[in-house]
């Protein structure tokens, strides 16, 4: 349904996708997150913080059933962002490239609010046997202790620096060898045919007699 309403081409999952919207993996997990915190007693409560980690960080799906068990506090947020969604995607306005009334249909709001806090599940909850996530805790939220580990900060710097040594080395070679780049048309020789080898074409006029 994410996919069939065109919503890629508005926003992203996981920084994937367009970016007229928001990241809805990033939205999910800061709005929801928020959310439990209040829960809890806000910023004025002293465990508020330390609960909300627990519920995001700890992993509480069940391979045997294949069931996924939030607490109540994220019930009750995923039933607030359900009407938040409702609003932002069903909205008639059509603002920031979204198509008007893109998802009305309740059913298709509940799904598509599932997707997105399943995406900020695995964005934060431990994978098991580690202690980051299924993401590398990839998008960040301090709200759940979820900071980028050192595999996804070394990567993502080696994988610019190989673009930028790629791009240059491409551009190296075409400027160096001529029949790979585009000096090759600069390079086209003009020729002439001799005048005796060119055919004349007959001449085009008036008729003997006529006049112009």
């Amino acid at each position: 349904m994410f996919l069939r309403t065109g919503l890629m081409q508005y926003g992203s999952i996981y920084g994937h996708g367009a970016y007229l919207g928001p990241d809805f993996t990033a939205d999910y997990l800061n709005r929801s997150a928020t959310l439990v915190r209040d829960y809890y007693g806000g910023e004025k409560s002293a465990g508020a913080g330390d609960r909300t980690v627990g519920d995001y960080r700890v992993n509480r799906y069940d391979e045997t059933t294949g069931t996924l068990v939030w607490s109540d506090a994220q019930a009750a947020a995923f039933t607030e962002l359900t009407r938040h969604y409702a609003g932002l995607l069903g909205s008639p306005d059509g603002k920031q490239g979204l198509r008007p009334d893109a998802v009305t249909d309740p059913e298709e709001i509940h799904d598509v609010t599932a997707y997105f806090g399943w995406t900020a599940w695995t964005a934060a909850a431990e994978r098991p046997g580690h202690d980051y996530s299924y993401t590398n805790n990839w998008p960040s939220e301090p709200l759940v202790d979820n900071e980028p580990t050192g595999h996804t900060v070394t990567w993502s710097v080696l994988s610019l620096i190989f673009l930028l040594v790629g791009s240059g080395a491409l551009f190296a070679a075409f400027g160096r060898w001529n029949f790979l780049g585009w000096h090759r048309r600069d390079h086209r020789e003009l020729r002439f045919h001799a005048l005796d080898r060119v055919r004349l074409t007959p001449r085009s006029g008036p008729r003997r007699g006529s006049s112009w």
